[in-house]
């Protein structure tokens, strides 16, 4: 969990960094080829990325789980579970598998039969 944790943070602290890397850089680069006389299309790209960021970083937050929500789960699983033993008993056993090599030949495509005699052949 700890560990987990530190990944987390890490790729949270290299998603930060690129992002402010890659929008500094257009933002120069819009500087120096339009202008502040120009359309200002970096801001589409710092609310695209920003919002894509925002998440991110709500998804590692620390989030510790309230005592509502752990027995809600450990429900939902133990349903689950059992909705799970219902099915396996209800299914039929599968069939033994045939040996390598051997098919039964269900599913395969035959060609259709030839036709004896439909040419005409000519004698020369």
């Amino acid at each position: 969990m700890a560990r987990e944790n530190l990944e987390k943070r890490r790729a949270l602290r290299w998603h930060v960094s690129a992002f402010l890397i890659v929008n500094i850089a257009m933002v120069l680069l819009w500087l120096v080829t339009t202008g502040p006389s120009g359309t200002s299309w970096p801001v589409y790209l710092l609310i695209a990325w920003g919002i894509g960021l925002t998440f991110h970083v709500l998804s590692t937050r620390d989030h510790d789980p309230t005592a509502e929500e752990i027995e809600s789960e450990a429900r939902r699983i133990a349903e689950r579970a059992r909705g799970a033993n219902r099915r396996a008993r209800r299914t039929p056993p599968e069939p033994p598998h045939a040996p390598l090599g051997i098919r039964s030949g269900v599913g395969r495509r035959t060609p259709p039969p030839r036709r004896q005699g439909c040419l005409r052949q000519t004698e020369t």
